[in-house]
């Protein structure tokens, strides 16, 4: 399992058509609310009840500069990506792409390859080619 994202971040940012398995696109979730003046080690100099500022920007920055109308047709495939997430068939898929990825990280130190990490703990892998000429 990997630790969520949400704890530690104010803005966190996804590809919807990776893992997720939706339609092509990005999306953007951003802290609201109350700032608090202190968060795990970091400290806000922050006025009492100050609120955070991240939803016009961004929804400004979003649209209309980059991004057009929208299309349902995307909006319905995106809420059923969303949905199939909290599946229990979705969480062994990405543990099943997780031991995938660990299979082949293994195969690749078994062959002498270099992987930067040493091996994995998700679906990534970072293989370096340097050894073998390549940049």
């Amino acid at each position: 399992e990997c630790l969520s994202p949400f704890d530690y971040c104010d803005i966190v940012t996804s590809t919807t058509h990776k893992s997720l398995r939706g339609p092509r696109g990005g999306i953007i979730f951003y802290r609201k609310g109350v700032r608090p003046k202190r968060r795990g080690l970091c400290s806000y100099p922050s006025a009492e009840n100050e609120q955070y500022d991240f939803e016009e920007r961004i929804n400004f920055a979003v649209f209309p500069s980059l991004q057009g109308g929208p299309h349902n047709n995307h909006i319905a495939a995106l809420a059923v990506a969303l949905k199939q997430i909290a599946s229990p068939e979705y969480k062994a898929y990405m543990q099943q792409v997780k031991r995938n990825a660990q299979a082949f990280a293994a195969a690749l130190l078994r062959r002498k390859c270099r992987l930067v990490t040493g091996g994995t703990d998700n679906h990534l892998l970072l293989w370096d080619l340097r050894p073998l000429g390549l940049t």
